[in-house]
């Protein structure tokens, strides 16, 4: 028995590499969009983006101002007597203070990044509509987010590596990006 390849199959197989390496070949197109990109550059979300960054900065002044006023309760404090009754006293009213304080502090960053993630939502929301029309009228079979850059090394190495496991793409060839695309039309509504 002769170990050879049927020409019939042969010419199949270098038939159809040549029709997928032909320049003409039928490939699916794809487009990429910067979503942060958008969320940076798209005016409605970055007026309320900026609203939201007023509200946190004054939101962190207060608990700043608060939580010196109770620092210097606790170095009023440690001028008295610790065995006194009113040592214990101011001691437990601190301790509670400082308790609210802190759960106060974290309720308050636990709505305001509420209220970023339902913003961030509704724009991706208004990102990924208008991605897709205009998907549509290019005739491209998928859109891809672009990866955000890598942390920085102040982040650490795992979230650094975690960044890079989480990319789905490596490269993007720049005329796949229709990124000037959405955003014309983000900024016409």
């Amino acid at each position: 028995m002769r170990n050879y390849i049927h020409p019939l199959f042969a010419s199949a197989l270098l038939g159809s590499a040549l029709l997928f390496l032909s320049p003409n070949a039928e490939t699916t197109s794809l487009g990429f969009v910067d979503v942060q990109r958008c969320l940076d550059e798209y005016p409605a979300v970055g007026e309320e983006l900026a609203q939201l960054q007023v509200e946190l900065g004054a939101t962190l002044e207060a608990f700043q101002k608060r939580r010196a006023s109770l620092d210097e309760a606790e170095s009023e404090l440690a001028v008295m007597d610790a065995t006194s009754a009113q040592f214990r006293i101011e001691a437990f009213r601190l301790d509670e203070a400082r308790k609210s304080l802190d759960r106060e502090r974290e309720f308050a960053l636990g709505e305001l990044s509420a209220k970023k993630a339902e913003l961030t939502l509704r724009a991706w929301s208004q990102i990924r509509k208008v991605a897709g029309s205009i998907a549509e009228e290019q005739g491209l079979d998928m859109v891809h987010v672009l990866p955000a850059p890598l942390p920085g090394l102040e982040s650490g190495l795992e979230a650094r590596f975690q960044a890079m496991i989480a990319r789905k793409a490596l490269w993007v060839r720049p005329e796949c990006d229709i990124t000037n695309q959405v955003l014309a039309v983000l900024k016409s509504n």
